[in-house]
């Protein structure tokens, strides 16, 4: 293949890489709805993540993504569901190979909610806005022969918003995804992410999450959240708790 030339055929890959690496994170997922094990809080996520296309670059290849998502929480009540607060998410990445079972994942993002203007307000709750955009840098390792990948990386909050501008931060992030059992059809696996938040002085907030995953398409899991709320109306709130959830990453 020619620098720069476009591989057709795979413009709309699966990458084992790509777009696997980080499942241990407790946002990630095309669809998913979780629920806490300690409340009626449901937290129901909407998405999608688009690979634009593959160029090869001397031999190297370089992959163009697209993720957008969006994240709520509802809780469930005689009357039905309340929908409490929803963030919108917004990425591109370009990720670049350098072996078979090494990457770069280099990104620009963008995460917000509007509660003052939407009018979703929560009793007791007064409700902020919150915007925080991003550059994300990740090396990874996948290890083809056990299905398993380990990360690295570091994210730069340039402009964030909780009600006034709080100025730049930087997390620190580390992670894992091992595959212990291996079928035709399913794996059972282990995943964490971990976060060092300078917003927070780096304390650490840690999602750990075991579970099956059917044809690599949908994984059905228990999960571990110690750390402070990834949901900015929540900012600052700590949180210790289990919950379980259905996730979908076909698409």
């Amino acid at each position: 293949m020619l620098l720069g030339e476009v591989d057709t055929n795979k413009v709309f890959f699966n990458s084992k890489i790509n777009n696997k690496f980080n499942i241990g994170d407790s946002r990630y997922s095309s669809f998913s709805i979780s629920k806490s094990t300690v409340s009626s809080r449901y937290y129901p996520a909407f998405g999608v993540s688009i690979p634009l296309m593959r160029i090869n670059v001397l031999n190297h290849n370089v992959d163009f993504i697209i993720n957008a998502l969006n994240y709520n929480d509802m809780k469930m009540g005689i009357g039905g569901f309340t929908l409490y607060t929803t963030e919108y998410h917004v990425n591109g990445n370009l990720q670049i190979s350098i072996t078979n079972n090494l990457a770069i994942s280099l990104g620009k993002g963008h995460t917000s909610h509007h509660l003052l203007d939407d009018a979703i307000i929560e009793e007791k709750m007064t409700p902020n806005n919150f915007v925080k955009d991003f550059y994300n840098a990740y090396l990874i390792y996948y290890n083809q022969k056990y299905k398993s990948s380990i990360y690295g990386g570091y994210s730069y909050i340039f402009h964030y918003l909780v009600d006034k501008n709080i100025g730049a931060k930087g997390n620190l992030i580390l992670g894992f995804n091992i595959n212990y059992l291996s079928k035709k059809h399913y794996d059972l696996y282990l995943a964490s992410d971990l976060k060092f938040k300078e917003e927070h002085d780096f304390k650490s907030s840690v999602n750990i999450q075991t579970g099956i995953a059917i044809n690599k398409k949908i994984r059905f899991a228990v999960n571990y959240y110690n750390g402070y709320s990834e949901n900015g109306q929540y900012f600052g709130k700590y949180i210790n708790e289990f919950f379980f959830g259905t996730y979908i990453d076909a698409f």
